[in-house]
């Protein structure tokens, strides 16, 4: 989506945010972000431990498994019409 600046030369907090991490990009690239993923995920390992990923990784497949029903029972839905 292209950045388009309010008439009166303003911007939305959201446009703002957009123009900054476009820049950003810009600037550093691909391994800047990558760099500091890894240094999140390191932090957030060391400090909730293999429980909090067990516990989140349960929450996911659990999600991922009732859309998936859903999608299946859309397409037998669509195919008995």
């Amino acid at each position: 989506m292209a950045y388009k600046p309010k008439g009166d030369g303003t911007m939305t907090v959201a446009e703002c945010g957009r123009k900054g991490g476009t820049q950003t990009s810009k600037r550093h690239g691909k391994k800047h972000y990558q760099a500091i993923g890894k240094m999140g995920g390191a932090i957030t390992s060391a400090k909730h431990g293999p429980k909090f990923y067990k516990k989140i990784g349960k929450m996911g497949g659990s999600k991922v498994k009732r859309l998936t029903a859903l999608g299946r029972e859309a397409l037998k839905a669509k195919e008995a019409e």
